[in-house]
């Protein structure tokens, strides 16, 4: 498959699968001030754990997703791993305001997948299942975000 890719693009990348737990994690704030960090679980048609399972467009549009507290399944250690490397990340990539990150954990093992700098940020997206599972408000959010984004362009005003 590479070589027939490679007659027709300059370059191929392959990556490694990773099975395990996917997990995204949420962060708003900015380097040292994080207003929010949020980590989630996701599972597929209740399978929480994928041997070989790619998320797909599919899987998003039928709405096969769904989320839950990684506090549930995996220990406040992990969970607090989980949430240092995401700010490190963060931090290292040079983000600002907000972002989600994608991780798989198989075993004790922590892979870091993917950084999204401007993902989706409304009800229906993640952040909808951040209110309800971790008890705060659309609005209380949105403020977080308004205040994150005022401190890093107006520091005078805090």
């Amino acid at each position: 498959q590479c070589l027939k890719l490679l007659e027709v693009f300059p370059s191929v990348i392959v990556e490694e699968y990773v099975p395990g737990y996917e997990l995204t994690v949420w962060l708003i704030g900015n380097k040292d001030d994080f207003e929010l960090i949020c980590p989630l679980l996701v599972s597929v048609n209740e399978i929480y754990y994928f041997e070989s399972k790619i998320i797909t467009i599919h899987d998003k549009s039928q709405h096969n997703r769904t989320y839950s507290s990684p506090h549930n399944y995996f220990s406040q250690k992990t969970v607090d791993e989980l949430i240092n490397i995401s700010k490190r990340i963060f931090e290292e990539l040079g983000m600002r305001d907000y972002a989600r990150l994608d991780f798989r954990i198989n075993g004790s093992d922590i892979f870091f997948i993917e950084a999204n700098a401007l993902p989706i940020f409304s009800k229906s997206s993640e952040i909808g299942e951040i209110c309800k599972l971790y008890n705060i408000t659309y609005q209380e959010i949105c403020k977080r975000l308004v205040s994150t984004i005022t401190k890093r362009l107006m520091p005078e005003a805090y």
